[in-house]
């Protein structure tokens, strides 16, 4: 059985502090927590965002039931180069992507 010495190992993280640099062990603990409370505070928001868009209806209920109605009556007109151009657009915006 080998002993190698009476004196108790320090751990690596107070190794800091045993070598005089409590001021710089303190900054680094007071950094951590603010950066922590920031984390917290920012998840927080985003939570409270979600929420709220997930509160909202993915469709607007009201024009859908304005479209409908004009489908029904006839009053409907589709406008051909303003469709066309929005399909051309969407299509080299999907192929650029």
């Amino acid at each position: 059985m080998k002993i190698e010495s009476q004196v108790p190992k320090i751990p690596i993280q107070d190794k800091g502090i045993q070598k005089g640099k409590e001021k710089e062990a303190a900054q680094t603990d007071s950094s951590k927590s603010s950066v922590q409370k920031k984390s917290v505070t920012d998840h927080f928001v985003v939570n409270k965002l979600r929420s709220k868009i997930e509160a909202e209806p993915d469709m607007n209920l009201k024009k859908i039931k304005e479209l409908r109605e004009k489908i029904k009556n006839g009053e409907y007109k589709i406008d051909n180069e303003k469709l066309a151009e929005k399909l051309l657009k969407d299509s080299l915006i999907e192929d650029l992507s």
